[in-house]
């Protein structure tokens, strides 16, 4: 690992004037140092809550003398050197700001050695204008940072200090942060010298909880809901833990991108919404979460402190991780005795604020309403009369700020077609036309990448002429890269496998179909094969909700872009009020 000092066009590009304004920000800056060095071993000590001084030490690969003397530098850092590298940032310091600004307004001490040396050096400076001294010392294979008098020479921001007790909560909390980001690293933290709190790591997934009790305590897991979602694009993880104590676990709730902890409000609001959909109101809950994502669709080069990034796609990011929300609480249904039976229909749906349609005497009826459906369930036409009025989005709560699909959601009608408005007017969106050209996109693209077979039990055979068995001949090649292995002789196609894809389905009746296609056609091309099994494959008839709607608009954004760009008239069919409206009297 080389300190290098960067170029002035980077050094424009990530500038951010960082400012230490408290010890918990030093010692932030340090840990994140400590992890991107690989340590695994790392020790806080504090004294007089960091105003006396502040020592982090660690065990990663440390630094030699001449990197030691460039790391206290403006602008040097090993993470990054070119432009590029902004796009794919990897390390949780990328700036090279933290260690000068730390210097420059506190006497700074900095010990390190590596496999490599046989000596460790120290170096200890107080500021960009005194000189910088070096002697040899004795130290293990890592790094040591004491900072002590921070802000002795600023003592117009030491007096913003007001509450030292305050400022040592504000150092726990920083180092509960950073425990929480990274299992895999054993982490001490003594006020005085006096060991306050000891989080030793894990190296096995299954001790999580755990560790989550450790940082917590054994209340914390009493209630606890996992979520764990992933697809090709990114994966959420984490837990909600409920409680009826809204002032202590309001606090509690942190956000990591890529092991990052960060104040984003994509996330916060993506969560909240998804915890308000399943209860119907606002539920204090505290939350660990985790969102993993690749480096190059995340921007965190927009904060001084790091805390706040901005996701590339993030109608996809905040529709996947409500979608996670959604499905761990519909999971654990049966399992947690806090969480009530939902009605999952997409039914008086708080998607999305006031309904314009609604009159406020009607609003109070809705529950009456909803209650009496449930009491008289048999009489279906009274419960199709009774939810009419009940079939209306909302417009300010769900996607208000992140939703590019096809426009606001008003609507659901027929349990099958969304009635959506954006910046053109009014139109209809076909539900299952939307999921049709998902699932040919999926299948494409599945057996593109890779052909999972399904042997059959018994081989299947056809009789057959001698044109059609020409015919056969004419695209074994096409047909044994799809899958369908068989043999052949002047009578009979002998069908020993099929794709995996097809096993569910009505398969035998598929192929007949498909060998009359290839009889009519002579010749086909892969495409073309592709294209008639993902266009005849029947897809089973959804039953439309909340989760469901959100998941095929947000596959259609991740896997066929181009028909949200470009709807074929049986996606989305414009509606024209005006022709209706000029019969109406005002």
């Amino acid at each position: 690992m080389v300190i290098r000092v960067l170029p002035i066009e980077i050094i424009n590009q990530i500038a951010a004037g960082e400012i230490i304004y408290s010890p918990s920000s030093v010692i932030k800056e340090l840990i994140e140092n400590s992890i991107d060095a690989g340590a695994t071993k790392i020790c806080v000590n504090v004294e007089e809550s960091g105003l006396q001084s502040i020592s982090v030490s660690d065990n990663g690969s440390g630094m030699d003398k001449k990197n030691l003397k460039i790391a206290v530098l403006q602008h040097t850092t090993s993470k990054i050197f070119s432009l590029n590298d902004l796009e794919n940032i990897n390390s949780l310091g990328f700036r090279g700001e933290a260690l000068s600004s730390i210097t420059s307004i506190s006497r700074t001490t900095l010990i390190s050695c590596t496999k490599k040396n046989e000596e460790a050096w120290s170096l200890y400076t107080e500021g960009y204008n005194n000189p910088l001294i070096f002697k040899p010392t004795s130290h293990p294979v890592g790094t040591s940072v004491i900072v002590c008098d921070l802000f002795y020479n600023v003592p117009v921001r030491r007096k913003f200090i007001k509450n030292v007790k305050n400022e040592f909560l504000k150092i726990h909390e920083i180092v509960r942060c950073m425990v929480l980001s990274k299992n895999n690293i054993d982490i001490k933290l003594k006020h005085n010298s006096k060991l306050i709190k000891h989080y030793t790591k894990i190296d096995d997934t299954s001790q999580e909880k755990s560790r989550l009790q450790n940082v917590f305590g054994f209340d914390f897991l009493k209630k606890l809901i996992p979520i764990d979602l992933r697809n090709n694009f990114m994966r959420v993880h984490g837990w909600i833990s409920l409680s009826e104590k809204s002032s202590f676990y309001n606090n509690k709730k942190y956000y990591y991108v890529n092991n990052r902890i960060v104040n984003n409000h994509l996330i916060r609001h993506a969560i909240h919404q998804g915890i308000k959909e399943i209860f119907n109101k606002n539920v204090s809950y505290a939350s660990i979460f985790y969102v993993f994502i690749s480096n190059n669709q995340i921007d965190v080069n927009i904060h001084p402190t790091k805390s706040e990034i901005k996701f590339h796609q993030s109608r996809l990011v905040h529709g996947f991780i409500y979608q996670a929300i959604i499905y761990a609480f519909k999971k654990n249904n049966k399992k947690n005795e806090i969480i009530k039976s939902v009605d999952w229909v997409l039914e008086n749906s708080k998607i999305s604020g006031e309904n314009y349609f609604e009159k406020k005497e009607e609003k109070k009826n809705i529950v009456f309403k909803k209650t009496c459906l449930e009491n008289i369930s048999k009489d279906s036409e009274i419960i199709q009369g009774a939810r009419k009025e009940m079939y209306f989005f909302k417009k300010n709560v769900l996607f208000n700020n992140f939703y590019k699909c096809f426009g606001y959601l008003l609507s659901l009608i027929y349990n099958c077609y969304l009635m959506v408005e954006n910046i053109k007017g009014f139109a209809l969106v076909s539900l299952p036309m939307a999921e049709r050209l998902v699932f040919v996109s999926n299948t494409k693209h599945i057996i593109n990448n890779k052909i999972k077979l399904f042997i059959l039990p018994k081989i299947f055979k056809v009789q057959i002429i001698s044109v059609e068995y020409d015919s056969i001949i004419n695209n074994k090649d096409i047909l044994l890269k799809f899958g369908l292995n068989f043999f052949i002789s002047s009578h009979f196609f002998c069908l020993k496998s099929i794709p995996l894809i097809l096993k569910k389905q009505n398969w035998k009746k598929l192929f007949l179909c498909f060998l009359t296609y290839i009889f009519l056609k002579k010749t086909i091309t892969y495409e073309e094969l592709l294209k008639w099994f993902a266009l005849n494959i029947s897809i089973s008839k959804t039953k439309w909700d909340n989760f469901k709607i959100m998941k095929v608009l947000s596959d259609m954004e991740k896997f066929c872009p181009i028909f949200i760009e470009f709807p074929p008239s049986e996606l989305l069919q414009p509606i024209n009020f005006d022709k209706k409206i000029r019969f109406l009297k005002i």
